[in-house]
């Protein structure tokens, strides 16, 4: 799985269903950036020769931790760091030569990096290209040339600003719960099987309550599946409100609709005292009735309670603990709380 800890990268662009393309504009980088370095090391100036070959190395560098489904950005800092200073010295020596590579740079810059980091350095291209070049035009050129490749950045920007923003929406529908805007199935195992690694390599635990709405469904058979929506929409938002006048101070917990009245939530460092006092004050928030429609509504919780350690840290098997120690607490009547140690046994 690709990382998305790279925040300056542009995701897209390093996602699977976009490793062939990207591939393919990594390896013309290569190609082009190579041909360029070769050529001036024997036949050109030698200081473009030296810094384009520089910017040769850390382009494939970049390719083969691309290829390895690791990319790191400070391959591509450098490989755009060395094209700079070979860019400006073209610009500085032939003039047109040097402003014409600007425009695959910028088209490569805003494909590859986010479009905040791109534009800044794509702006930081056109200031130096055009300053080093000016003794090769007169001035109005100049600012003939200087627009058009203001225009064509501004241009680069606007289309990768709407599509990141697209991409977050594509992600934020697939990983969130159309009715409750939380995290949905999908998204909670995403981000819970990143929290479970991060504890593997802290060495923490981390709690995890599985929430089952009692009567849930009488409740929509007697008032109607709108009910229950609006229902299911104010009890996520009682237990948020219920989360965040009781912050942990052990980090941010994830909330999950799973299906239907199910819910997960997940706190990190937490221990068996205090995942018992969590799931009181869970339960708690729930007995007050819920105006829905002018009608007081009221409904229990059930919720079964595991924890997931440094040791212990597979997805599918901590939810399924913790859903059976919620079939535990269902057992022993409506807003009760089961807690399954690691161990496996479940304490009411």
């Amino acid at each position: 799985m690709y990382t998305l800890m790279f925040m300056s990268l542009n995701k897209s662009a390093f996602a699977p269903q976009t490793r062939f393309p990207s591939l393919v504009i990594h390896a013309i980088a290569v190609l082009l950036s190579t041909g360029y370095s070769v050529y001036h090391l024997f036949f050109g100036e030698l200081f473009i020769g030296v810094t384009a070959s520089l910017s040769t190395v850390f382009c494939a560098c970049a390719t083969i931790s691309f290829l390895r489904g690791k990319p790191r950005e400070i391959h591509y800092y450098f490989y755009y760091g060395f094209q700079f200073l070979a860019l400006i010295a073209t610009c500085y020596l032939f003039g047109l030569r040097g402003l014409i590579l600007i425009y695959p740079i910028t088209a490569s810059l805003f494909y590859m990096l986010s479009y905040r980091v791109a534009f800044w350095i794509a702006l930081l291209f056109f200031i130096f290209a055009l300053g080093s070049s000016y003794q090769h035009f007169e001035t109005d050129m100049i600012v003939r040339i200087g627009v058009a490749l203001f225009t064509s950045i501004i241009i680069a920007a606007g289309f990768s600003y709407i599509s990141s923003k697209q991409q977050r929406l594509f992600e934020h529908d697939a990983t969130h719960d159309y009715l409750t805007e939380i995290l949905n199935r999908r998204g909670l195992i995403l981000r819970l099987s990143e929290a479970l690694k991060k504890l593997s390599r802290k060495q923490q635990d981390l709690a995890v309550f599985f929430l089952d709405l009692d009567g849930f469904k009488k409740i929509n058979d007697q008032y109607g599946h709108d009910v229950g929506d609006k229902l299911l929409t104010a009890f996520v938002a009682r237990i948020s409100s219920s989360l965040r006048q009781k912050k942990q101070a052990s980090g941010p917990s994830l909330f999950a609709r799973m299906s239907g009245d199910e819910f997960v939530l997940t706190i990190p460092n937490v221990n068996e005292e205090e995942a018992k006092t969590i799931a009181e004050r869970l339960i708690s928030a729930c007995k007050h009735p819920f105006n829905i429609d002018k009608a007081l509504i009221e409904i229990g919780v059930s919720i079964g309670v595991t924890f997931a350690s440094h040791e212990n840290y597979d997805v599918d098997a901590v939810l399924k603990c913790s859903d059976l120690a919620m079939y535990q607490a269902k057992k022993s009547g409506s807003n009760r709380y089961s807690i399954a140690p690691q161990g496996g046994n479940t304490k009411s």
